[in-house]
């Protein structure tokens, strides 16, 4: 469980990094599809909609696409998330590299 907080509370620094940055302040709400697949501790966490917006928010500043919620879980061996967008069609991995969040396409 203190993994998953870290993560979340790197997330909430790294939100709060762009909104010192000059980036809109709130993270646009992303739709999580009805059929989502989310990781079990992601589920749970009370606040999961926020990170979730936040991840996605994360992915469209790399200029990528992210309208809707696919699947989403915590990465089980390094510090960070797997995220799929749009109906399956785009898969994502935020990392935590050397303390900076680095998105990837997969």
């Amino acid at each position: 469980m203190r993994k998953t907080m870290l993560t979340v509370a790197g997330l909430c620094l790294l939100m709060g990094g762009l909104v010192a940055g000059g980036v809109e302040s709130r993270a646009q709400p992303v739709q999580v599809e009805a059929d989502a697949i989310l990781g079990s501790k992601l589920s749970k966490l009370h606040n999961r909609q926020e990170v979730l917006d936040a991840l996605a928010s994360m992915i469209r500043l790399y200029g990528w696409r992210c309208d809707s919620i696919s699947a989403a879980r915590f990465l089980v061996f390094s510090r960070g998330y797997k995220i799929v967008c749009n109906r399956y069609a785009y898969e994502y991995l935020i990392k935590d590299r050397g303390g900076r969040w680095v998105v990837t396409l997969e």
